[in-house]
């Protein structure tokens, strides 16, 4: 999906806009002065999502790492619980290759009401296969595919393209990728 991801901020440059049902979103490395300001960031986008979320959260990544005191982290992070505490089920997919690099971030997601979090070992259906996605999907509705990884440096410091839409068919594709792993 990355590549289409790119394939859409091509079209959109030429064409001067997405659809509305699509939205590239960045991450840009603070340091470096990349940021598009026409591109909101990738952890303003899940808060959005994660706090308009009213039935469920379907969340897949390779890994997750969490740092407390960093602004986009402990917004996400109290997003999910926000969401979490009114009800919203919340299910979380990461790989068992890189659970050791979770593993002092995890304490922090179980915490959270409504969170459901399975660690799967796809290298057992498949030799040396991995989970690498990353992608969330709120209520069935809405989606966002991209290249961060639910960590704080991808979204501080790492150069970071996603796409937010509510197109239904890619909403559905995402959902059934997440029923299937």
């Amino acid at each position: 999906i990355l590549p289409y991801i790119s394939l859409l901020a091509v079209l959109a440059s030429a064409q001067g806009g997405l659809p509305p049902d699509f939205e590239l979103v960045q991450t840009a490395p603070v340091e470096a002065g990349l940021d598009d300001p026409g591109l909101r960031s990738a952890a303003d986008v899940w808060v959005e999502l994660f706090d308009r979320a009213g039935k469920y959260i379907d969340i897949e990544q390779f890994y997750v790492t969490l740092k407390a005191g960093e602004p986009a982290s402990d917004a996400v992070l109290a997003a999910l619980r926000r969401a979490g505490e009114r009800g919203v089920r919340i299910r979380f997919l990461i790989e068992k290759k890189f659970e050791k690099n979770s593993a002092e971030s995890l304490p922090a997601l179980k915490a959270i009401p409504n969170l459901e979090l399975r660690i799967l070992e796809f290298s057992k259906l498949k030799d040396d296969g991995i989970i690498h996605a990353k992608f969330i999907v709120v209520d069935g509705r809405e989606a966002f595919v991209g290249s961060q990884n639910f960590d704080w440096r991808a979204l501080k410091h790492i150069h970071e393209l996603g796409l937010r839409t509510t197109e239904p068919s890619v909403a559905a594709g995402a959902a059934s990728i997440f029923e299937h792993d």
